[in-house]
């Protein structure tokens, strides 16, 4: 009875918690990473933490001409149990949208389309590495965002802007939190 008590609550809780697969919005990003590679692929990590970024920027198959129609950026926190791939796909004004994968499973299922995130301005360094303006980031398992500079360089990731709580009108902190590159 205790082994099928637990079975039966890990079934309701994983389908309390889980997402709801994009399938229209999965097909696109198929679609747009089908004839793509990697490029680069530029790993950090918060010190003395699991809690790390993967920035990876994208080059075309037949050609090797990189691309910025789509990248992407592997989070994963070890510490909270929690991680997410962002693809940022380019729309025909030159602005970008985030689409999000909680699944984490190594194929790609969108289930999280931020509304917050779908005109966003992005700049490019001289690596082709992004900075994503006015981005709202969701603190993974908490009630949490940050509007926010999410930037990426050689050395280091950082996000730099402003934390608020969805169950807690009063709560803002400043946020200036730094991922640093690990050699690969």
């Amino acid at each position: 009875m205790k082994k099928i008590g637990w079975s039966l609550l890990s079934l309701v809780l994983s389908a309390s918690v889980g997402a709801v697969e994009m399938p229209a919005e999965t097909q696109e990003v198929k679609a747009l990473m089908a004839p793509l590679v990697v490029d680069k692929s530029f790993k950090y990590c918060m010190k003395g933490t699991l809690t790390c970024r993967e920035m990876v920027l994208l080059k075309d198959k037949t050609t090797a001409q990189p691309t910025v129609q789509i990248m992407y950026n592997n989070f994963v926190s070890s510490e909270r149990s929690v991680a997410a791939t962002g693809y940022f796909l380019k729309n025909a004004d030159g602005t970008y949208r985030i689409l999000e994968d909680s699944t984490f499973d190594g194929a790609i299922n969108i289930d999280l389309l931020p509304p917050l995130n779908q005109a966003l301005r992005v700049t490019f360094d001289a690596d082709g590495l992004p900075t994503l303006h006015d981005v709202t980031l969701k603190r993974l398992g908490t009630t949490r965002k940050i509007l926010a500079t999410m930037s990426y360089s050689a050395t280091q990731s950082t996000i730099v802007g402003v934390e608020t709580d969805d169950a807690d009108p009063s709560y803002q902190k400043q946020i200036n939190t730094v991922y640093l590159r690990i050699a690969q």
